[in-house]
């Protein structure tokens, strides 16, 4: 077979009678516009450079249509053609617009009367969920040879939805999202932002399905303080493992190398309610957990009372008298409270409450009355508490340990914990020395060597010396005067913890 083109002049100049046709612009207009007669027919094998095939040159129309389906994962469109199975020409191309719905598994495609059939990507492979996006253009061709519509547009990007997770306890999170997640699927996700930090292992159930385990690195599950109030994590669900996977990466939470350390820390009783509150204020408290992770606590204000329970009361039991009660801040991953407690090591701290740190401690009184202190830092001031006045020693220049309600007196002064006590030691009428110590090989001891003559009595000493002497052994010290003459006072100012 052949195909011939012939071409035919729209005008001829010809000579007659040795005499030349005259040019005219009508002559040279009908010179331009030849006619073109095509005959016969072309092969394949007639064109080669472009190697054209017969299903290529079989290409079927292209329709634009909107895609009016309303169940999910089952598409379906109208044309102005009104196709059916057997008028669809093979390649027709049909364009839409996703308007019902994200596809989360198999789909299938149907065209005004024809029957629904598979929609496949990759020749003929099933679309896996989110292949088909909410808004998205698709393009598909119709392959007579499987009867399946194929994809030819780019599939859909993954559907990420953005949750904000809620949790009363730290473990189980839940979170709903927009639109309504009603099945999940492999591969769902979501990027989470956590209300509160976590105390243990998590769970996460997204709008109103199954709680499912928030995992992290190869499958490991979370420990307290992997996620932080307000930090955004990226989840992945797995099928296969039933989790959701935690793709970024978790807090970066090293164990504070003091737990208690603090910048700025003040503890005093409270100006309106002396007797009974305390007051906690510090720029910065660095607390712990029970897995060793720290929590910075900035800008902490506190009053706690003994007269109230839990968070910025009494931590279990009823108030009792007379005793020590310690001070700690506490945190539950949104709140930063305090506490009292007459334990200085195991508080009982109120639910969901994990992070914790001593920083303080109080005497309640035999009157049921908070004791007057200052704190700053570490180191306690207190109004002078006399421990004994005109004490005659029971040996010249020998140490000797408190007795009866001296040792009292002194354990009401300074707490169990406390690491140094603060002293002023000295002649109570006449001029007399002595000695304070933390133990009897006189380690830390402080000395006053006598009254200035003629001196008058100042906070009921003539003579003294003020110092900090250890507590080698707690709430005890030792002492010794030069003589066994009943001139010796000793007071207590204040402590370090």
């Amino acid at each position: 077979m052949a195909l011939t083109a012939t071409v035919t002049p729209g005008k001829t100049l010809v000579t007659a009678n040795g005499v030349a046709e005259l040019v005219t612009n009508s002559k040279l207009n009908q010179g331009f516009a030849p006619t073109v007669a095509l005959t016969g027919t072309a092969d394949e094998n007639q064109i080669t450079n472009a190697a054209v095939t017969s299903t290529k040159t079989k290409v079927g129309p292209h329709f634009f249509c909107a895609n009016n389906s309303s169940a999910v994962n089952d598409y379906r469109v109208t044309t102005n053609a009104a196709l059916t199975n057997g008028t669809v020409a093979d390649g027709t191309i049909l364009t839409f617009e996703v308007a019902s719905a994200t596809n989360t598994a198999a789909s299938t495609f149907k065209a005004d009367t024809m029957t629904a059939r598979n929609l496949v990507k990759q020749f003929n492979v099933a679309l896996a969920a989110g292949d088909l996006r909410l808004g998205q253009m698709v393009s598909v061709m119709w392959d007579a040879s499987t009867t399946t519509w194929q994809l030819i547009s780019p599939v859909g990007n993954p559907d990420i939805r953005h949750a904000a997770a809620i949790s009363a306890d730290g473990l189980a999170y839940t979170a709903p999202s927009s639109p309504t997640l009603t099945a999940l699927t492999n591969g769902a996700r979501v990027v989470v932002v956590w209300a509160t930090t976590n105390t243990g292992a998590v769970t996460f159930a997204l709008d109103s399905l199954a709680p499912k385990a928030v995992r992290k690195l190869n499958d490991q599950a979370l420990v307290a303080g992997d996620l932080l109030a307000n930090q955004f994590s990226f989840l992945v669900y797995d099928s296969t493992l039933d989790h959701w996977l935690m793709l970024s990466p978790v807090t970066i939470n090293t164990p504070a190398t003091v737990v208690g350390l603090s910048r700025g820390l003040v503890c005093k009783v409270n100006a309106t309610n002396p007797t009974y509150q305390a007051d906690i204020t510090a720029d910065d408290v660095v607390l712990k957990n029970a897995s060793d992770l720290s929590y910075l606590a900035s800008s902490v204000s506190l009053t706690v009372a003994i007269s109230s329970s839990g968070a910025n009361g009494l931590d279990t039991g009823a108030e009792a008298s007379p005793t020590w009660y310690y001070l700690w801040v506490i945190y539950n991953g949104s709140t930063v409270a305090g506490l009292i407690s007459a334990s200085s090591t195991a508080p009982t701290l109120p639910s969901g409450y994990t992070y914790k740190a001593l920083v303080g401690a109080v005497f309640n009184n035999s009157g049921s009355d908070f004791t007057r202190f200052w704190q700053t830092g570490r180191r306690v001031q207190l109004a002078p508490a006399n421990i004994f006045t005109a004490k005659a020693a029971t040996g010249a220049d020998t140490y000797q340990a408190l007795t009866g309600g001296e040792a009292t007196l002194l354990a009401a002064a300074v707490p169990p914990i406390a690491k140094t006590v603060l002293l002023t030691a000295g002649a109570s009428t006449t001029q007399n020395s002595i000695a304070v110590a933390g133990d009897t090989n006189g380690v830390g001891s402080i000395v006053s060597a006598g009254d200035v003559a003629g001196a008058t009595t100042v906070s009921s000493f003539v003579g003294c010396s003020s110092g900090e002497v250890p507590l080698i052994t707690a709430q005890t010290v030792v002492w010794k005067s030069g003589s066994t003459n009943a001139y010796n006072r000793l007071d207590v100012n204040g402590y370090t913890i």
